[in-house]
């Protein structure tokens, strides 16, 4: 049966009976979570995957998927999945938008493999990926640790098919794990015990990666190619200029393996895109004296959309002449009228928002949507409790995703103690007098505007 990367996901998901599913939408990665109609839709990566390591603990095999900027998110659990291990197999995938399509960046998440001493597959195709899943539940529960695979956006083609075998796989079912404080509990008294399982755990991963399938040398001579991470078709074309083509399917690098073929050879030509991550690898591992040149895909242009409905906003915010306005990371950021001047990261707007009142700026407006609301929500306790005076206008606009709402009533989270001004609008009612209300009160202002339809 031939199968695109999102439905070889969700057939070797079936196959391998990945029992809990969850993740946070965002580009690339939702095309992958519609898959699962089961899903549970986080509020956040960080809960994602918290969630997904007590499944494994209690013997369920779990996956989570996020985009790239999410695993900065989740950092810190999946740092710590990592030191405690796992029980039944736990796989993260996340998709890096290397040309930055729709992402804060060209984030290279490849990185997080050395932060969590752990593996990371990078399929090149759909079979791979189907593949790479079925590899990844077995690898998890022999060495004990979380799986990262990492899809780009060369993956995110629902048109690119490929052949994969019809095949049953044995279920085994994992027990829950036996109760030991001393290996499912992180606190100082464990922290050298389960450091040392950890190096141990990743000494298995180095002899692995040097005989793993994944990782293939075709042909023979100069020139050599290296690259990791799935081509577009301009990329597979140049491929026909090497006589040598290494394919990396694992981080970390086999380097006996590399090493026993560009040994002899000073320059090689590595393609791929993002931060220059498999560069870095190579010369670290490889010498500093290696000439590597580096085919980088061309990136589009950044198209700035209209999104009509916000630019009345826009008019009305502009027209109240603040001195600071700073948002997030969401599609209304890119409307032409928009007159946002600042943006860190998804779910920092409020606390950007409390930063510039806390710098003496006069008037601050923080545009949030409410999806980066309730991941960023920490941010409006510290505006109560530094007791600033921000104007914050919250877009009401579905939430998370469509297929499941936000679940939350924000009108009533707003209504506590310490926010001075709260009212919720519809975008068609929306007036002047709203936002002049908002300014009028000395502490904290939220206005609500429902953009559902």
């Amino acid at each position: 049966m031939e199968l695109n990367s999102f439905q070889a996901l969700k057939k070797a998901s079936d196959l391998c009976n990945i029992e809990f599913v969850s993740g946070y939408m965002g580009y690339i990665a939702s095309n992958f979570l519609a898959q699962f109609p089961n899903v549970t839709q986080a509020i956040n990566e960080s809960t994602a995957i918290a969630m997904a390591h007590v499944n494994s603990y209690l013997g369920k095999r779990s996956l989570v998927i996020m985009k790239n900027a999410g695993l900065n998110q989740g950092a810190l659990p999946f740092r710590n999945a990592c030191d405690l291990g796992v029980n039944a197999a736990m796989i993260i995938i996340f998709s890096d938008d290397v040309t930055a399509d729709m992402s804060e960046n060209q984030q290279d998440s490849r990185r997080y493999y050395d932060i969590g001493k752990t593996i990371l597959f990078e399929p090149k195709s759909p079979g791979e990926l189907y593949q790479m899943i079925k590899e990844a539940c077995k690898l998890s529960e022999k060495i004990k640790l979380p799986i990262l695979i990492r899809v780009t956006n060369a993956l995110d083609n629902k048109h690119w098919m490929e052949e994969i075998p019809e095949e049953k796989l044995k279920i085994t079912r994992i027990k829950r794990a036996k109760r030991d404080q001393s290996s499912w509990m992180l606190h100082p008294k464990t922290a050298d015990g389960l450091a040392a399982k950890h190096k141990k755990k990743f000494k298995e991963i180095l002899k692995y990666v040097e005989k793993s399938r994944f990782n293939t040398i075709l042909g023979n001579g100069n020139p050599i190619c290296i690259y990791s991470q799935a081509l577009v078709e301009s990329e597979k074309e140049k491929l026909a200029d090497f006589k040598t083509i290494i394919k990396i399917g694992t981080f970390p690098l086999p380097q006996k393996k590399i090493q026993s073929r560009i040994k002899n050879n000073k320059n090689v030509t590595i393609i791929d895109t993002g931060e220059g991550f498999l560069e870095e690898e190579i010369k670290e591992s490889y010498g500093k004296n290696l000439k590597v040149t580096e085919i980088v895909r061309n990136y589009p242009p950044l198209e700035i959309n209209q999104h009509l409905a916000y630019n009345f906003l826009w008019k009305l915010i502009s027209g109240r002449k603040p001195s600071f306005v700073c948002g997030d990371f969401g599609s209304y950021t890119l409307s032409k009228g928009s007159i946002l001047e600042y943006s860190l990261f998804y779910g920092a707007a409020i606390a950007s928002g409390v930063g510039a009142a806390l710098a003496k700026e006069k008037k601050v407006y923080v545009v949030i949507g409410e999806g980066a609301f309730t991941s960023g929500m920490e941010n409006l306790f510290e505006a109560i409790r530094k007791k600033v005076k921000i104007n914050i206008v919250l877009i009401k606009n579905k939430g998370i995703s469509d297929k499941e709402p936000i679940n939350l009533d924000i009108l009533e989270i707003c209504k506590q103690k310490g926010i001075d001004y709260v009212k919720e609008v519809d975008y068609t009612q929306l007036t002047n007098k709203h936002l002049e209300q908002m300014e009028k009160v000395k502490g904290v202002s939220i206005l609500i505007i429902d953009y559902s339809d």
